[in-house]
């Protein structure tokens, strides 16, 4: 009977993305044995189905059961369970952060004392609480090179950056030693900007956490007001009922969850910001199979120029899809969105004033699928754009990871790249073609990135690779850590900058659906009765 409710959760299809998605999350915030992550995620799992048990019956105080609100409710059940999943691994992600920051400290101040990397680690994860303690093992454990598979695992499963900057400095010492300056040690130095570094991603997160929250709910309850406004609304104008059991109640309703769930994705990646987007094995599983391919193939030779865009748009936006599988993943959304919709129109009934209009139970789905269709682009473009207002941020790390280096004796050009390249999203696709021909282009490689990225800081960046080509890496970048102070706080003013345009965007986005139901479900019938009434009037 133990892990009941994992066990059952996890032969579920429908259940089954949200089982693996806590699991491999936790698997990463908590590097333990397979029975400690399965236990996690059965109590997360617990909590998430009693959130869910409420919201339902808390719905069923809104209206009657109804098919309307059973599809409705399901989709609504699905958004607050993953809703709950993702603010519960932030507020986690967050906390182990803050233990990171206190763990930095501890390693720093015990190796000021000895200069012994592997003493200051164990005596820091002997003090350090539970999440970290089993990080700072994992990466105590990796750094001995136990064995070559371990060391190269902790990459994949570190919760953040954060956690990579800190466990590539330790190695970094491991492998070449540290270095000494006239003002103290270059590690010592490379931690207080780690620390830095977390200091104001913590008040950045907060900040987003504050400015975003309740945004998503907002999105969604106009959807739940929909049928109590249209009961008021005939109670007190009986008339209307015609309205609202009509094609125009029918289309205006359909049109309205869509639109809703639309804006709450587009809020939940401004939030996000530029994550790398995830994949979905069943896509491609799908998309690997001969007929599907062969299909899929002839659609993007048929525009070729449009499809050459989106997977431009697919690279710089650090999207998990290749162009095939972006495909496969439209159709799929189409289908989805055909499946609601039909489900949505059925359930208003036929009454005899729409059986004359019955095209439009043909056009509803329609006009679902193509908006389904189009979705993907849509929101790829505008994930594109999110990233864009992330670049800044990037760039700071990349310098952050270039002073933490560039002192260091037997560091190479090749090195520094592949390390910023391990971090990179927004510039990730550059770096790796930089990665590819510097051995037989050299500093052309660079001049070829600076044009391909048309950004300024990337270029300034770029620049200093280039002057490596003609004196010491210290020195090329000796300018940058003059100026370190002024790009910290540049960054802080930036951070502000695209939190509080984001910000002012997702509060824009989110009160449309409130507004557009009380427009279409309220103004625009009581408008149109009024008019009718007029009519009817005059002409007695």
């Amino acid at each position: 009977m133990k892990n009941i409710v994992y066990k059952l959760s996890i032969k579920m299809p429908g259940l089954k993305h949200i089982v693996q998605k806590i699991e491999g999350r936790l698997s990463i915030l908590y590097p333990a044995n397979r029975n400690s992550i399965i236990c996690k995620t059965n109590m997360y799992l617990i909590k998430t189905y009693i959130s869910a048990i409420l919201v339902i019956l808390g719905l069923c105080f809104f209206a009657e059961v109804s098919l309307y609100y059973s599809v409705l409710t399901g989709i609504i059940i699905f958004i607050i369970m993953d809703e709950k999943i993702d603010s519960g691994f932030e507020q986690l992600d967050t906390k182990v952060l803050k233990q990171l920051l206190k763990f930095v400290e501890d390693v720093k101040f015990r190796f000021q004392f000895n200069g012994m990397l592997e003493e200051a680690l164990q005596e820091s994860i002997g003090d350090a609480e539970h999440e970290m303690s089993v990080h700072g093992q994992k990466i105590y454990e990796c750094l001995l090179e136990s064995y070559f598979a371990e060391k190269q695992d902790y990459i994949e499963i570190s919760p953040n950056h954060f956690f990579m900057t800190f466990y590539s400095l330790c190695e970094t010492v491991l492998l070449y030693g540290d270095k000494k300056r006239e003002d103290g040690s270059v590690f010592l130095k490379n931690l207080g900007y780690l620390k830095e570094e977390v200091n104001v991603e913590l008040l950045k997160r907060s900040k987003i956490q504050s400015n975003f929250m309740g945004l998503k709910g907002i999105c969604i309850i106009p959807m739940f007001a929909i049928k109590p406004i249209e009961r008021w609304a005939v109670y007190n104008i009986p008339e209307l009922e015609n309205v609202y059991n009509g094609s125009f109640g029918a289309v205006s309703t359909i049109l309205l969850c869509l639109m809703s769930i639309a804006i709450y994705k587009i809020v939940c990646i401004l939030k996000a910001g530029s994550k790398i987007q995830g994949v979905s094995e069943m896509i491609k599983n799908i998309t690997t199979r001969p007929r599907i391919e062969n299909i899929i193939v002839k659609l993007i030779n048929s525009n070729l120029k449009r499809a050459i865009k989106i997977d431009r748009l697919l690279k710089e936006s650090a999207y998990g899809y290749n162009i095939k599988e972006f495909t496969v993943k439209r159709f799929i959304t189409a289908i989805s969105y055909f499946i609601i919709s039909t489900i949505l129109t059925i359930g208003f009934g036929l009454s005899d004033d729409f059986k004359q209009s019955i095209f439009l139970y043909m056009a509803v789905p329609i006009l679902a699928v193509i908006l389904g269709y189009y979705y993907g682009v849509i929101s790829l473009k505008f994930r594109s754009q999110i990233i864009l207002m992330d670049r800044e941020e990037e760039i700071v790390r990349f310098q952050n990871i270039v002073l933490m280096m560039m002192h260091l004796d037997r560091i190479s050009i090749e090195q520094i790249i592949s390390e910023m390249e391990r971090f990179a999203i927004v510039f990730k696709n550059i770096l790796a073609k930089i990665s590819d021909r510097y051995t037989y282009k050299g500093v052309r490689s660079f001049r070829e990135a600076k044009e391909e990225a048309d950004f300024p800081p990337f270029e300034r960046l770029m620049d200093g690779f280039i002057a490596c080509d003609d004196t010491y890496i210290y020195v090329a970048f000796e300018d940058m850590e003059k100026d370190r102070q002024y790009f910290l706080d540049r960054h802080k003013q930036e951070n502000e900058h695209i939190i509080s345009n984001k910000t002012t965007i997702a509060k824009m986005l989110s009160f449309i659906p409130l507004c557009a139901v009380i427009l279409i479900k309220l103004i625009i019938p009581f408008v149109m009765e009024g008019m009718t009434s007029m009519q009817s009037g005059s002409l007695l």
